[in-house]
């Protein structure tokens, strides 16, 4: 009677399960379920496991080594952490509330597109004040580089003369500490120059950005379109790196075949690290870029005639486009011929479609270079040369250590849940493949083949996670063949954990080091003040016809020095309307005695505040008091000086007109005159 007692149990436990699976999984066998089953918790697991290491910091080594490891730092404040953990448990319920309603495919686009720029967003301010960081890394020369080639380079020589001389700029670039260019094509400095010639009379948009870098006197030298261009391609960068999610539903559903199962891989797309953390470098914009290529790219190896030519023309000209932005995208080139040829030849068994739509292809990427080369005289070899010249000097580092750090640092910002799908898609493929080969398998061993490449070439060896972030949609989309079949709450976990990578890697890793400092939010007062002396009394108004703003001198008090040949001047300024241009303060010393007859010294200049705090911050009915010590020229017999007062823009040569207590306007004030000795 003991087996059949066993016998019975274990039926009632198949049964048991039995029910359940029909219920999750409908038409998945039921060893296969039993192996989904596991795999999702391994996962999890896995996961789980390292997110807790990485949050308490337990092993360095999760963050890198072999000469380069991502910073741990917590958020100073914790605020941004608890916003961004909201949005993100807000965003998994729609996902499950679009799921129910079965969501149309436009509606889940726009709330896509929504809630990846909110989160991108939402990421940078785990850090501090978004709208500071997104400016302030766009204008970076270090974190980004292109408005400072754009404003310091092109606009001031003239972009043909910089085009004609490219190569001779990027080998300045290291030294000037503008290193993403020792690399770079100039791609990303024309748009910025194009951005700033197109918005420069948006003069409204550009004072809204002023404040972020007020006080730094090398940003606030830029022109209203030069600021604009920083706040719209930098500080947009969410936006339009969540625009991505277009080409990838339209990959989706072409790959899957099922809008539907296409639908919830796309809502997989908000939460990849790699394209969040790194905002707003250039690098959260290549993966939407190389999604464009490759879905004209699909359309192609689909099409025949003169449709297969147009849409190889279109994804090869978006690379054009993409590979002029950066070199550091060429490595999807591979995946693509890979995918291309794989498709032709095991798929479709007509291996010359590859080669002609390869030629298309080739026509559309030479489109941008061609144009380039004319104007310039450089061809994308001259400017690779220096390119690997540069690559090679930054990085020396142990080619073997770096041959497993290669795919970890990648892998690991592109989320563990994603990378467990997709290596669970490589093992599907291998181990349970029945039926022959299918689109899918093309994508994953394309894939594959490419990142085993790359890593094998030793190319990249440090920041992988950000140079490589263009993998990320395409190890997703790899792994989105586990979801067919599927119920819709399935990967509802697997999405949970990806949404809690996201969150504690912005918590726990400063990936963008902040270069430039916060601005000051008052004057400072922390220097010498002459409170024993009287003011004397002034009352001008600076303010410029051409630019906007204006202060008010109210007075000015001094010690003269004749042993040290000086005079030291405090002003006592008060802020107006919000001004637009960086001024400097000038003073020109005048006088006459009859040994040395007329003197005339050298203006003086200096900006305000000794630089912490210049007009450009300066709000309206505050007191701004500055000290500054005028050097003069050495004087044989006594003088009274004659000390004349402008505001200067260094830049654009703008001197401020000066409207006087009774109403008189001129170029500059007279000051107290100043006996001496």
């Amino acid at each position: 009677m003991i087996f059949p007692q066993i016998y019975q149990i274990n039926e009632q436990r198949y049964s048991t399960f039995s029910f359940r699976h029909e219920r999750e999984f409908p038409y998945t066998p039921y060893y296969t379920a039993v192996t989904i089953i596991h795999m999702r918790i391994l996962i999890l697991l896995l996961t789980i496991l390292f997110l807790g290491l990485l949050a308490w910091d337990v092993y360095p080594g999760l963050r890198g080594g072999g000469g380069w490891q991502w910073a741990y730092e917590l958020p100073t404040t914790w605020d941004g952490v608890w916003i961004l953990a909201v949005l993100l448990a807000m965003y998994i319920v729609s996902i499950g509330i679009f799921r129910r309603v079965k969501a149309g495919a436009i509606s889940t686009l726009i709330w896509t597109i929504i809630i990846t720029t909110i989160l991108g967003v939402a990421v940078v301010g785990v850090r501090g004040d978004a709208g500071f960081l997104l400016f302030t890394r766009t204008v970076s020369p270090v974190q980004t580089g292109a408005s400072t080639i754009a404003v310091d380079f092109m606009a001031r020589a003239g972009s043909p003369y910089i085009l004609q001389h490219w190569t001779t700029v990027m080998r300045e670039a290291l030294p000037a500490n503008i290193i993403h260019f020792t690399t770079s094509p100039p791609g990303q400095a024309l748009i910025h120059l194009a951005v700033a010639d197109i918005t420069q009379s948006f003069t409204d948009l550009s004072m809204l950005l002023r404040p972020y870098q007020c006080s730094n006197h090398t940003i606030m030298r830029y022109t209203a379109g030069e600021i604009n261009a920083v706040g719209i391609i930098g500080m947009l960068m969410p936006l339009w790196m969540a625009f991505g999610a277009i080409p990838f539903f339209g990959v989706a559903n072409m790959l899957l075949n099922d809008r539907k199962i296409a639908l919830r891989l796309l809502q997989w797309y908000p939460l990849i690290p790699t394209m969040l953390l790194f905002l707003p470098t250039w690098n959260s914009l290549y993966p939407p870029l190389c999604l464009l290529a490759f879905w004209g790219l699909f359309h192609a190896v689909k099409a025949d005639g003169w449709r297969l030519a147009l849409w190889g023309i279109f994804a090869g000209l978006v690379m054009s486009f993409t590979t002029f932005l950066n070199f550091a995208v060429l490595p999807i080139i591979l995946f693509f011929g890979c995918f291309t040829l794989g498709y032709a030849v095991i798929i479709q068994h007509q291996f010359w479609r590859a080669v002609t739509l390869g030629g298309w292809f080739a026509l559309g990427l030479s489109v941008i270079w061609v144009i380039f080369w004319r104007v310039s005289g450089l061809t994308p070899l001259d400017i690779f040369a220096v390119t690997l010249d540069a690559h090679k000097d930054l990085v020396q580092r142990d080619y073997l250590q770096w041959l497993i750090l290669h795919p970890y640092d990648t892998f690991i910002f592109i989320g563990l849940p994603i990378i467990g799908l997709f290596f669970w898609a490589i093992w599907h493929m291998l181990v349970k493949n029945r039926s022959g080969w299918t689109i899918h398998h093309v994508l994953i061993t394309s894939l594959f083949i490419t990142v085993m490449m790359v890593n094998l070439s030793g190319i990249v060896q440090g920041e992988n996670a950000r140079i490589l972030s263009f993998y990320a949609p395409f190890v997703l989309l790899a792994g989105g063949v586990m979801h067919i079949d599927q119920k819709r709450t399935w990967d509802l976990p697997l999405i949970g954990a990806q949404s809690l990578s996201v969150l504690i890697m912005a918590s726990v890793l400063s990936v963008v080091p902040l270069d430039l400092n916060p601005q000051p939010t008052a004057p400072r007062t922390d220097f010498y003040s002459m409170t024993d002396l009287n003011w004397s009394p002034i009352n001008a108004q600076f303010s410029s016809m051409q630019y906007r703003g204006n202060f008010t001198l109210v007075g000015h008090r001094f010690i003269p020095d004749p042993s040290q040949n000086n005079i030291t001047i405090e002003f006592q300024w008060r802020g107006g309307d919000q001004i637009e241009r960086p001024y400097q303060f000038e003073i020109t010393a005048y006088a006459e005695n009859d040994v040395d007859g007329r003197i005339i010294s050298e203006p003086f200049r200096w900006y305000a505040q000794f630089e912490q705090y210049l007009p450009t911050c300066w709000k309206n009915g505050e007191t701004v008091l500055d000290i500054q010590v005028i050097p003069l020229p050495q004087v044989n017999d006594r003088v009274v000086w004659r000390l004349e007062l402008r505001a200067i823009d260094e830049r654009t040569g703008d001197v401020m007109r000066v409207t006087h207590a009774d109403g008189t306007m001129s170029d500059s004030v007279v000051l107290a005159p100043v006996p001496y000795p």
